[in-house]
């Protein structure tokens, strides 16, 4: 075993964490120093870049601990016929649910009712909107390392998977901070128009930290298949284009997305197979 094997092995968490902050700030550094837009090609570029941060860690450090079978063992659980059609559906289907009922109990609570609820409008940009997610829009650059290599190491030295989980999700939420700096994204679009990224940053990582005890519960669920981590990701960023896509506000909608994604965290973690 070389130095580099030993001193990784000692302390896989630490450096991952390390590793995907450092490939992911750093890019994104970069394009906040050059005021690079996302739209902007070499911004654009740099962005997938970043976004791939915590995959690429995940990959370099099981290569690094287990060489080619790491590798081998880590993508191999991105499978389809590991997953089962009914947990692509629940996957996919959560995080729209959860939209919906905030949409409509916005709706009840007196938000405007959406304009543009023929289906024909808003369907096929959305499904183009998700694919485009899918493939650079965070599910495949972050759930290999996330859920991949974080996640089992994290279950494995903490038996509170409640705890583990938060961790993680707490992890992950800060590793989102320089977005909202850089121009061209949701999050920075929300703060030109007036909000703070002192209230707006605790509420999103507060929102994801109740979405990765979900992951958890659909990682368990599946004996850690990644490719419904990574379904799941892109129904959760997709649904986050919903309301607009249908013509809705999103301010009222965001805070009960916020709180039913916390109802559906807490109900998940009181199953046998989370806390098991």
């Amino acid at each position: 075993m070389s130095k580099t094997t030993t001193f990784v092995s000692q302390r896989p968490l630490i450096i991952f964490f390390c590793l995907a902050y450092a490939i992911t700030w750093i890019l994104w550094g970069v394009m906040i120093a050059l005021s690079l837009d996302i739209k902007n090609p070499l911004g654009s570029i740099l962005n997938a870049l970043a976004i791939f941060g915590p995959t690429l860690a995940g990959i370099i450090l099981s290569v690094v601990l287990n060489g080619k079978q790491g590798l081998s063992d880590l993508i191999g659980r991105v499978s389809m016929g590991r997953a089962g059609l009914s947990w692509i559906g629940i996957a996919l289907l959560i995080p729209f649910l959860i939209i919906i009922a905030s949409l409509l109990i916005g709706s009840g609570m007196g938000s405007p009712i959406p304009t543009k609820l023929n289906i024909s409008i808003w369907l096929l940009p959305l499904l183009l909107e998700g694919i485009r997610i899918f493939f650079v829009g965070g599910p495949l650059g972050e759930e290999i390392g996330w859920r991949g290599f974080a996640l089992p190491r994290l279950l494995q030295s903490n038996k509170d998977t409640m705890k583990a989980s938060l961790i993680l999700g707490l992890i992950w939420g800060i590793w989102h901070a320089p977005i909202y700096a850089i121009a061209g994204t949701g999050q920075n679009d929300i703060l030109q128009t007036g909000g703070s990224f002192f209230v707006l940053f605790p509420a999103f990582v507060i929102w994801v930290m109740g979405l990765a005890v979900i992951f958890t519960w659909l990682y368990k669920s599946t004996n850690g298949n990644l490719l419904i981590a990574i379904l799941f990701h892109t129904a959760v960023n997709t649904a986050a284009f919903f309301p607009s896509a249908i013509g809705s506000q999103f301010g009222m909608t965001s805070l009960l997305n916020a709180g039913f994604t916390w109802v559906v965290a807490v109900i998940v973690s009181r199953t046998k197979v989370f806390r098991e």
